[in-house]
């Protein structure tokens, strides 16, 4: 198996300024800070007058419990199976929170975490390959 880097956005919950806010950092680097977005409404992605932003959409937090998965077109061309696996995947923000724990505290190893997350969620990722 080859090595998964961790990257994903850790987002806690909180108010600045009387405005329920979220903040986001980008994980798998010692680079940035944390920055305050707007706790996500669909308008967000709707309008670009709702966020800071007037000229753009998706300018607040993520909808919770979103997973992103992102691939480029080669790897979707060689790879469609592996593609609809990615589709039907989806995992809450506190599982996605504990298996990063695991690797970026506890220092487990990425296949390690993942070996372990499959043999007690058979019921779950056994769906995705269907």
């Amino acid at each position: 198996m080859g090595r998964l880097q961790t990257r994903a956005t850790l987002q806690t919950r909180g108010r600045i300024g009387g405005r329920r806010k979220r903040h986001s950092r980008f994980y798998g680097s010692d680079q940035g800070s944390f920055i305050a977005l707007p706790t996500f409404e669909q308008a967000c992605y709707d309008d670009p007058a709702w966020g800071p932003n007037p000229e753009a959409t998706r300018d607040c937090a993520a909808p919770e419990d979103a997973v992103f998965k992102l691939v480029n077109k080669s790897f979707e061309a060689k790879e469609p199976f592996a593609i609809e696996i990615l589709k039907k995947l989806k995992m809450s923000t506190d599982e996605m929170a504990a298996a990063i724990k695991l690797q970026e505290v506890d220092g487990k190893a990425t296949d390690d975490v993942a070996v372990e997350w499959m043999a007690k969620n058979r019921d779950v990722w056994s769906g995705w390959i269907r």
